[in-house]
């Protein structure tokens, strides 16, 4: 890592030349608004966007999956697809769908079919699980994923995941790297987990159990998770008081139960960067990812430390990082900044955006 260069660029200024994405970039996105405090006027959770979406339900070795789909308006490519895979507490009706329905994804929507897979009982609203139902393995999770592109005839795709999701696709990427055109992950982290998170997981799993509800210290805890500690929630309170919302009153407390103990037993996703005395990628190589990534990340996010490790393991020719200023959700608080960075990356991959 030392020997790797760091570029501090603002939006404005981003320059996705071929040299660039082989460095391992620290791009500071600073948001019009300058200093202090972000006001979202419209959080994506208290957004709904129903037209043109189809739900199918899919049976998989691991049990059922709800995908929710998008056919493109404009495709002139027949592997024009991108698949989504949400975090911890938030389906893709909750973030993914209208952060795709946004104005500046409007290029993306119209090029790409959209499939968001969301998680055996993570659905908002869901009923519980069976108690027979024994819940899929991170593995298994991005098995999953593998069956759900062979029910839609998908050769490969482009993946979108956060958190969690960020690692299912991560997972399938390592394991058949022939289905991923490429990557975009928000908060990857392929490490196991460590004692904290561990402490703190069992015991909101516990609460749950005993109290057959989110509580308030699930709730704090997913907010850490999502927006950052208590000096980034005091930046966006409105956004605080709309998630706490939805956690309340959204999510299946048993099934999140059963989602967060699969992340909680996760196995490190062993990658190693495998590169010569000169530099450059040893021929035969298999320790790293072979896809393209872009690796992208909120400086108020609890995540940070993560993906810097993550991006460490990666191909330096395969991989950009960016850190976005200001920001611990990038969905929410830097939508257009992170939808501005896609866009690039599809055109980087060989994708036209009419």
């Amino acid at each position: 890592m030392e020997d790797e260069k760091e570029l501090i660029l603002a939006c404005d200024n981003i320059n996705h030349s071929s040299n660039q994405n082989q460095q391992n970039v620290d791009r500071n996105l600073n948001d019009t608004n300058g200093g202090g405090g972000v006001t979202i006027s419209n959080p994506l959770l208290r957004r709904t966007y129903f037209e043109n979406i189809e739900c199918d339900t899919i049976l998989t070795p691991h049990g059922m999956v709800e995908v929710l789909q998008s056919q493109p308006t404009k495709s002139i490519s027949s592997r024009a697809t991108i698949i989504t895979f949400h975090d911890i507490g938030l389906d893709p009706e909750a973030s993914l769908l209208p952060f795709f329905h946004l104005s500046e994804m409007g290029k993306i929507l119209s090029a790409f079919k959209i499939l968001h897979i969301i998680a055996p009982g993570q659905k908002s609203r869901s009923l519980d699980l069976p108690s027979e139902y024994v819940y899929p393995t991170m593995e298994a999770l991005s098995e999953m994923v593998e069956h759900v592109c062979h029910y839609y005839g998908v050769p490969s795709f482009v993946g979108l995941g956060v958190g969690l999701g960020a690692n299912v696709l991560v997972r399938l990427a390592h394991r058949r790297p022939k289905f991923v055109d490429g990557l975009i992950l928000i908060n990857c982290d392929i490490s196991n987990a460590g004692w904290s998170e561990w402490g703190y997981s069992k015991l909101n799993i516990k609460n749950i159990k005993k109290h057959e509800k989110i509580t308030d210290g699930i709730i704090d805890y997913l907010l850490w998770y999502h927006l950052g500690d208590s000096r980034s929630l005091n930046k966006v309170e409105n956004l605080v008081s709309v998630y706490k919302q939805h956690f309340q009153t959204q999510i299946n407390s048993n099934n999140l139960s059963q989602l967060i103990q699969t992340y909680l037993e996760r196995s490190e996703i062993k990658l190693a960067r495998e590169l010569a005395a000169n530099g450059k990628t040893l021929h035969g190589s298999t320790r790293t990812l072979k896809v393209p990534v872009l690796n992208l990340v909120g400086d108020r996010s609890p995540h940070v430390d993560a993906t810097v490790r993550f991006n460490g393991r990666l191909d330096p020719k395969k991989c950009t990082w960016i850190k976005f200023q200001d920001a611990g959700s990038l969905l929410d608080e830097k939508p257009g900044k992170v939808a501005e960075a896609i866009k690039l990356y599809v055109q980087e991959l060989g994708f036209v955006l009419i």
